[in-house]
């Protein structure tokens, strides 16, 4: 109850049942007949207080009318009634995989778009409805609301996006949004791909999209480097994954600053990838008016065209200069002169100082730490086999049960059939650090990658030279990327990222055109500070003296397996209800005592004129 001093007006019924009950008063008048005046005095008996009491019909209605009033006055709510009755979260899933084209030609992000503005009709004030837009990472785009054209707008205003994110993520965010929330809730989830987390304390309900699988051939990674053994060259390594259910030949074409450089057919089985590599690039970048694009193009369309591109910049030449802490490990010597990590020192624990750490880029620490090495030492540090945090017993022939093939540390890199003899427990959370699991063990993470304050640390839970990993091809490259990744001075690696990541502008530099793709050359932008681009292609981004070029994918297996198990049959949501029944049932009780006295005194109208009341 808003005003319950208005309940003061109930000593208003005394004066009610008195002017009821008040007698009329009579003028006496001398006339010549009374046969004229019969109705009268039927009138003045009816007036009679015992009469009257005996039709006390109009009395009732003005007290009921009356008690009606002072309810809408006081503005009467119950839990019962006027409380939220339930709370539901609209998740949309935008990444790019919902750009899929079924067999009608409709992109999957239409069909969920389209379903839910058929959701968004029953939405009311006891049953608001909040939206989520699932993209690299899950934003709440309207929080729970009532009304549904801000909703509709803000469904209609979703764009396809190219960038990679988990479903966990949104169904997590749902979660705490909807904790503190009184009544009852729901979670209503728009995607293509099942979701497998468990909705604890929730209603949850997968509304499917489409029940057709869709085969489709995709470019999983691209990267290109200089050989150390020719530096003014370039060699590009495209990977190509088939996710359909019988084999393709697949045709890749390379261009260099859209100049056709090499085409080349591979036959793919289901399920399969491949490494294509491409040798031999001139780096045309050291020439005047050379941008150094490249692109690599899957000439077969399928169902989703969209990681069937894939950019990458030609490599500017810049090894990181590395310190080697290791009594003598020949493997881990190798690794590093078979990359471009060429410039290398190696000392021994013994004669190792912290001072050092400022005149090389990485310091690897090699199976003993030396005293004084901690977490918090200066520069770039990488761990391998040693940990400078404290670990758990140690577990032996640990498994290796999942990678993050988009983690820097893990590009090209596949450990699936690696042998490990016995690994550290590390910890999954650091204080003061945002830690990341490149590669997760049955038992905890095998490799970790931490950064904090422009510091960077990779941890390796195990000693490489008790697992059969040196004598892999995999090795070399997991320690190149590891490298460059804690170096954080690439130029590629700088400018080539993942589509929804954020590309920090620094120095002036500000984004002046994109995206540049093989379909067009974007649009001009004039954006400073943080950027977040959501579609692939490349960014042209200058600073008044230089420009560059900032490469952007998807690279995501996720994304382009349109197999997805479980898929859901077609559903149409929730059952619409009429607008306008939904939002006359959703108002508070005060309005309907107010209506029902409007309604009682026209009642009281009618009964009266039609003699039923006095």
């Amino acid at each position: 109850m808003t005003y319950p001093f208005a309940l003061w007006l109930f000593s208003l019924a005394p004066i009610v049942v008195v002017l009821y009950l008040l007698k009329v008063t009579r003028r006496r008048r001398t006339v010549s007949a009374l046969f004229l005046w019969q109705r009268v005095v039927e009138e003045q008996q009816r007036h009679a207080l015992f009469h009257r009491l005996r039709n006390f019909w109009s009395m009732l209605l003005n007290l009921l009318i009356l008690l009606c009033l002072i309810l809408a006055a006081a503005q009467l709510r119950w839990p019962g009634f006027s409380g939220v009755e339930g709370n539901t979260l609209l998740i949309i899933d935008n990444r790019a995989r919902m750009q899929a084209r079924d067999a009608s030609g409709r992109t999957r992000l239409d069909v969920a778009k389209q379903l839910a503005l058929n959701m968004l009709r029953p939405t009311t004030a006891r049953n608001p409805t909040g939206l989520i837009i699932l993209e690299e990472k899950p934003v709440t785009e309207v929080s729970l609301t009532d009304d549904a054209d801000e909703l509709k707008r803000a469904v209609d205003a979703i764009l396809p996006s190219d960038s990679a994110g988990k479903l966990d993520d949104a169904l997590r965010l749902a979660e705490k949004i909807l904790a503190s929330r009184p009544g009852s809730k729901r979670i209503l989830l728009l995607s293509d791909e099942p979701a497998r987390k468990a909705v604890k304390d929730v209603e949850f309900k997968q509304v499917g999209l489409t029940s057709e699988s869709l085969d489709n051939v995709g470019i999983e990674g691209m990267e290109a480097r200089s050989p150390p053994a020719n530096p003014e060259a370039a060699e590009v390594f495209v990977k190509a994954a088939n996710f359909s259910r019988t084999g393709k030949d697949v045709k890749v074409e390379l261009t260099v600053d859209q100049s056709l450089f090499d085409l080349k057919a591979i036959h793919l089985s289901p399920g399969e990838s491949k490494a294509i590599i491409f040798s031999g690039i001139a780096n045309s970048k050291r020439y005047a008016n050379s941008r150094g694009l490249i692109v690599a193009r899957i000439e077969d369309q399928d169902a989703l065209s969209t990681d069937n591109q894939a950019y990458a910049l030609l490599p500017e030449r810049n090894p990181p200069r590395v310190l080697l802490v290791t009594r003598n490990n020949w493997f881990l010597e190798n690794a590093l002169q078979a990359g471009e990590t060429s410039e290398t020192q190696i000392v021994s624990p013994a004669n190792y100082r912290s001072s050092l750490n400022q005149a090389f880029d990485v310091v690897i620490f090699d199976r003993e730490l030396p005293a004084g090495v901690t977490l918090d030492s200066p520069g770039n540090l990488l761990f391998l086999g040693v940990s400078p945090v404290p670990a758990g017993v140690m577990s032996d022939h640990p498994v290796v049960v999942e990678t993050d093939p988009g983690d820097p540390i893990m590009r090209f890199v596949d450990l699936g059939a690696s042998t490990i003899l016995r690994a550290a427990r590390l910890p999954r959370e650091i204080p003061g650090w945002t830690v990341r699991a490149p590669v997760e063990g049955a038992d905890g993470p095998l490799v970790l990658s931490l950064e904090s304050s422009r510091r960077r640390r990779a941890i390796f839970a195990f000693d490489p030279i008790d697992s059969d990993l040196p004598v892999r091809v995999a090795f070399p490259l997991l320690i190149h990327n590891a490298v460059e990744w804690l170096a954080n001075k690439s130029g590629n690696a700088q400018l080539q990222i993942h589509a929804g990541e954020t590309l920090p502008l620094e120095n002036g530099f500000h984004i002046v055109h994109g995206p540049l793709t093989t379909s067009g050359p974007g649009r001009k932008w004039s954006l400073s500070g943080d950027f977040h681009p959501t579609r692939n292609g490349f960014y042209e981004i200058e600073n008044g003296q230089e420009h560059k070029f900032v490469a952007v994918n998807t690279f995501d297996p996720a994304q382009s397996d349109l197999r997805s198990a479980g898929l859901l049959e077609p559903g149409a949501g929730p059952p619409p209800v009429w607008p306008a029944v939904a939002r006359w049932l959703s108002w508070p009780p005060w309005i309907y005592f107010g209506l029902l006295a409007l309604s009682l005194c026209g009642l009281e109208w009618w009964m009266y004129h039609r003699r039923r009341t006095e």
